[in-house]
């Protein structure tokens, strides 16, 4: 009885492979008789198959889920390490946007207002070695006058063209940035020193007038200062290359490489700021000239 307990269940098993493999060469002997038997067989290993295979989808699944909760935490962890990093990153922008603003209230500045302006097309160009200028299909008819600041297609926010010198009904003379008759006032964007952009008459501007000390690299932005009241402030002029000496030796020239390629300009926009108006400064008094008497 020992043995009957102990091997209980291999035991149960041999039987069964025995009953199956006799009925297996029933069937194959007598496929005509064997089909009730068979049909009984299926009715009985129909739940058990059943219930085998509902265990290994079972498993497939729970094993499934589990590599997918490893691939969804390990993408968890990593996200969290983006959100922390972009957190980081806002409260720089945050501390930067507050330091701004402190300096443009210390420096009494106001923003800039959207101004009206009006795109133009550049229909011809005269590239003499005197001369640096382009014509433009927007003239006075268009609400254009002399000295109106020209940019590029990108508007306020784009690079100094240059500035309207003449002008008909419809069409528009532009003295380009590069001629050398062009001047601006500008700053360095990183350090705030002034100088003076002029026109070389290729493609190439000279930063004048700036002390051997400045804080200036190669790489800086130089952008338009505003003083004159022609060039919106803050509109981009180039940026500094190189750097030599003026024959007096107090002051340092600087090359400047515009912003703007000439050689494709083919859109400009004409900036339509208001007149400046004088009404602070004093009129000169008529002198009355009193008639003597006879």
């Amino acid at each position: 009885m020992s043995f009957f307990r102990r091997y209980r269940t291999l035991l149960i098993v041999l039987v069964f492979l025995m009953a199956v493999l006799v009925l297996v060469s029933i069937s194959a002997r007598r496929p005509e008789s064997s089909r009730g038997l068979e049909r009984g067989v299926l009715e009985i290993l129909g739940p058990v198959q059943r219930g085998g295979m509902a265990v290994v989808r079972f498993f497939n699944t729970l094993w499934e889920r589990y590599f997918n909760l490893v691939g969804v935490q390990r993408e968890n962890e990593l996200l969290k390490n983006q959100i922390k990093k972009l957190k980081s990153q806002e409260r720089v922008w945050r501390r930067a946007v507050l330091e701004n603003e402190r300096l443009r209230r210390q420096l009494g500045l106001r923003r800039r207002q959207a101004l009206p302006s009006i795109a133009a097309e550049v229909i011809a160009r005269d590239s003499s070695t005197w001369f640096k200028s382009i014509i433009i299909n927007k003239g006075r008819r268009d609400g254009l006058r002399v000295d109106l600041p020209v940019l590029d297609a990108e508007g306020q926010l784009g690079s100094v063209v240059g500035r309207v010198v003449n002008l008909s009904p419809h069409y528009a003379k532009v003295l380009l940035l590069i001629d050398r008759h062009a001047a601006i006032d500008v700053i360095i964007q990183r350090s705030g020193t002034r100088g003076l952009v002029v026109g070389t008459g290729g493609n190439l501007l000279q930063l004048k007038y700036v002390t051997r000390n400045a804080d200036i690299k190669p790489g800086d932005v130089v952008i338009a200062s505003g003083s004159a009241g022609v060039f919106p402030k803050g509109t981009l002029i180039g940026t500094v290359t190189n750097v030599r000496r003026d024959s007096s030796g107090v002051f340092r020239e600087w090359e400047v490489r515009p912003s703007v390629d000439f050689a494709r300009l083919e859109e400009v926009t004409i900036v339509r700021r208001p007149r400046p108006k004088f009404a602070d400064t004093p009129r000169p008094k008529r002198r009355i000239r009193r008639r003597r008497p006879r």
